[in-house]
Formats: C-alpha cells, structure tokens, sequence
C-alpha cells in the first residue's frame, strides 16, 4: 500500500472537478485507478492525512479482541503433544506424502534417504551398500555398512582404473 502525500490527493480531487475521467486521472497522477475511485467517492484518503482518531477507528473495526487473540494464536502456533505430532507425521509417511514419487524417484533421492534413516547406525569409516544394487530400496535387510575399498570392489568399481592406477 502506497503512502501518497497530500499535494496528489488534492490533485486527484481538482482534476475530478474539473470532470476529467478518472482512467485519465490514474494514469496522469500515477494512482491506481481504484484508488483515485475511492478517494473521488471519499471512501478512504492518503494514510498520511489519516487522524489518530480514524486509525482507531480502522483498528477498531479490523482488529477486534476476537481477531488479536486468532492472530496471536496463528503466529505462535497450535500446541500439540507428542503423540498428536507423531501421528501427523505417520499419516503423511510414504504414498500419502504429497512429495511421494514412487518408483518415479531417482537413485539420488535413494542414497539420500539411506544417509537419513541410517547414517547413525554407520560405523566410522564405513559406507551404505546396498545389497541387491538398488538405491531406492531401503529396507533394513538390503542395507550393511562396508569401507570405500570394500564398497569399490563389491559394485565392480576398482576395476575402472587406468595404468597409473587412478580411476577412469
């Protein structure tokens, strides 16, 4: 919302007189169309020729004690107990997820989600396999922790190395 100074409210005003239409007012004074409507009408006026008394008046209409208290309510949010939160977050886990891809997800998206469900579990110095090659199946029986070397042999990586020993 724009603070117009008084000068372009009483030029708005003087133009109308005048009986300029208001589709060449806007665009001469560079006020929205609906707002040199609304102060030829003498719905509203500029904020900065507003009297404390008005600003009471709008906050009086605007901000009832009922809307304070739902607009206190709303920004700090709803208390919930554990129980409650948990379950909102098991009836929003896997197909019922908004984000859910599906088989659509990529392999990525599948290592990432192994990193987050057990990369507490992974000892230091090991990394996540996956037993059957598939990244998107993280179930705890297709997932074992295993150094780089070990990791590198077991996916056929150690033998894409060139003379020098580095890989390709």
């Amino acid at each position: 919302m724009y603070n117009y100074p008084k000068e372009t409210y009483d030029l708005v005003l003087s133009m109308n007189s005048q009986n300029i239409p208001m589709t060449v007012i806007s665009r001469e004074t560079g006020v929205a169309y609906r707002t040199v409507q609304a102060w030829v009408y003498g719905e509203t006026k500029p904020r900065s020729m507003r009297t404390q008394e008005e600003w009471d008046e709008i906050n009086k209409k605007i901000f009832t004690p009922e809307t304070r208290k739902k607009m206190s309510d709303a920004k700090r949010g709803k208390k919930r107990s554990v129980q409650a939160r948990r379950n909102i977050s098991l009836s929003k886990m896997g197909e019922k997820n908004p984000m859910w891809k599906g088989e659509n997800a990529s392999d990525a998206a599948g290592r990432a989600r192994a990193r987050t469900m057990y990369g507490h579990l992974c000892p230091e110095g090991k990394e996540i396999h996956h037993i059957d090659d598939n990244p998107r199946n993280n179930a705890p029986d297709n997932v074992e922790f295993k150094t780089r070397k070990g990791h590198m042999e077991r996916d056929g990586r150690m033998n894409n190395r060139n003379e020098e020993g580095r890989f390709k």
